[in-house]
């Protein structure tokens, strides 16, 4: 079940609906479509960068400007979400593309709002240093072999906010550097944008595993209300 939360900036009077995706799922698409067109926002704000925008509209795209280690860790996991995405028979990234459709057909506008994946690449990769990049590698491959066992249903219940803020305590745990990078900053990159993009009816389309920590840096750039 897709998590829906509102915001309310108080100082600007932004109204935000902000919905918690999994980037592999059909319902999760559907969810999205269905949260803009009963809204009728005048922004979409969506977890891409450019790079990333382009990458997922079109299939096997090329990556420019990429290179080094950092570019094999998104090749690797480019396959896993592509391995994960046919089991749930969706594209990866298909709930962005229909969160980008939707908004056009509400005529709002698109901001794209994650940080340039570059910067999160380099920052991740230089965080973990050697033995924490070797270690990564098993435990990546350690989830992808455990993921191919797993039947649609178990993959879903991934999505369950409970199961979701598990398994980033456990990567807090075991790789702080990378969590950092991969999440943290980027959850504070995107609510600085969000609160930036001058909208005045808001919906965000994220990743599950951002939608808490970015609500918590929206509710920390000004005082706000939260309507759950």
């Amino acid at each position: 079940m897709d998590t829906v939360r509102r915001v309310l900036l108080d100082e600007s009077q932004m109204e935000i609906a902000l919905i918690g995706t999994m980037h592999v799922s059909q319902d999760s698409a559907s969810a999205v479509q269905k949260l803009i067109l009963e809204e009728l926002p005048d922004t979409v704000c969506v977890e891409l960068d450019e790079s990333r925008m382009r990458a997922v509209a079109t299939e096997n795209a090329p990556r420019k400007g990429r290179n080094g280690a950092g570019l094999h860790f998104e090749r690797v996991l480019g396959a896993f979400q592509k391995k994960i995405g046919d089991k749930m028979n969706t594209a990866p990234g298909s709930d962005f593309l229909q969160a980008i459709e939707s908004a056009q057909m509400v005529q709002a506008r698109v901001i794209l709002i994650d940080r340039d994946i570059r910067t999160t690449l380099e920052r991740m990769w230089k965080g973990l240093g050697f033995l924490g990049k070797t270690r990564f590698f098993f435990y990546l491959i350690k989830e992808m072999l455990q993921a191919r066992s797993m039947k649609p249903e178990e993959i879903e219940k991934l999505m369950e906010q409970g199961e979701i803020d598990e398994a980033l305590g456990e990567l807090a745990e075991r790789f702080p550097a990378l969590k950092m990078a991969l999440v943290d900053e980027r959850d504070a990159h995107m609510a600085s944008r969000i609160k930036a993009c001058g909208g005045k009816k808001v919906v965000v389309a994220i990743g599950a595993g951002h939608l808490e920590g970015v609500i918590r840096c929206l509710q920390s750039l000004q005082p706000t209300s939260e309507k759950v």
